[in-house]
């Protein structure tokens, strides 16, 4: 992005529906060289207000697809080419900045300590006690209490590496955001429990292997180095506290054609919104938000959200399992 640019796109993101900061923001890229955007920006305006497919002017590489996804260009295009004009409104209400996962394989040896990834041997404050079962105090089912059993590595995301985004705005801007989880596969899958903790500091973190061996649902998975790319979440049209609000028109029955695309796009995201699986959307009230949706070594996939209120105060010990897809 050019120089000042991040604060024209907040002031779109923050609010999608208004046309007319996206055309000062065109007068602005315009002012510092950047015609073919600014052009192709006031040409989306003009295609959104009549949601005729043909209208849509047709982007290039080069324009990047995170900025063509946050300037919700790809939600109302798809809206347009599926002749589903109505759904504009209710998409540019609901649509929330998210980050979503990108995963590549990779070798832990070989990743920085501190690098955002999924797996591998978590990066700790030197001296820091490997959290136990019964510190995984999200549970889910039958509680983790008393197990002294060492928890599972799943996850740790540098915030550094995200602070730049929409998404992450109310995120703390440096330090490492891990995550922990514990299930009993041995004698009770159902005991299960998650557990995230924050560290401020990324400067005396090593990379740790467990203390004593792992046991049976908490074993170490195979590293992968984990990126994010922006872009706008939708809610689950069909479930959970936004339920109805994606019914434009109650006449049609296949919205799918367009929620199904993004929802597979954005599945594993952070801070959009969660998902249904085997059940509705879980999240409880619409006060709470995706933080992270992850696989256990053993398959089972935690979906984790914080309530607004804590997100904003960092307080990540109060995480909330709200879903498990046990394999």
């Amino acid at each position: 992005m050019l120089d000042g640019e991040g604060e024209w796109l907040a002031a779109v993101v923050a609010n999608l529906a208004d046309d007319n900061t996206k055309l000062v923001y065109a007068d602005w890229l315009q002012e510092r060289g950047d015609s073919n955007r600014a052009a192709f920006l006031r040409k989306f305006v003009a295609a959104a207000s009549t949601m005729n497919a043909d209208d849509f002017p047709k982007p290039k590489k080069k324009y990047g697809e995170e900025w063509l996804e946050l300037i919700g260009f790809r939600l109302l295009e798809a809206a347009a080419r599926e002749d589903f004009p109505e759904l504009k409104k209710p998409m540019l209400k609901l649509a929330r900045p998210a980050l979503r996962m990108l995963r590549k394989p990779a070798k832990d040896a070989k990743l920085a300590v501190g690098a955002s990834k999924i797996g591998g041997q978590p990066d700790l404050p030197r001296g820091y006690a490997w959290p136990k079962g019964k510190d995984c105090k999200a549970i889910y089912n039958d509680d983790t209490k008393g197990m002294e059993a060492l928890a599972g590595f799943l996850a740790q995301v540098n915030l550094a590496e995200i602070a730049h985004t929409q998404a992450a705005k109310d995120l703390p801007k440096t330090g490492l955001l891990s995550f922990f989880a514990f299930q009993d596969m041995h004698d009770n899958p159902d005991v299960i429990g998650a557990k995230a903790v924050y560290f401020p500091s990324t400067t005396d973190l090593v990379r740790t292997a467990p203390p004593v061996p792992l046991t049976d649902g908490n074993h170490e998975a195979p590293a992968e180095r984990l990126t994010f790319a922006e872009t706008l979440d939708l809610p689950e049209w069909n479930s959970g506290p936004w339920e109805g609000e994606l019914f434009a028109n109650p006449d049609v029955d296949d919205y799918n054609k367009v929620f199904d695309h993004f929802r597979t796009l954005n599945f594993y995201n952070v801070l959009g919104y969660g998902r249904s699986t085997s059940g509705g959307d879980p999240t409880p009230s619409k006060q709470y938000r995706n933080l992270i949706v992850l696989k256990t070594s053993d398959g089972c996939r935690l979906h984790i959200q914080i309530s607004q209120k804590n997100l904003a105060v960092a307080k990540f010990d109060k995480i909330k399992l709200v879903w498990v897809d046990f394999d």
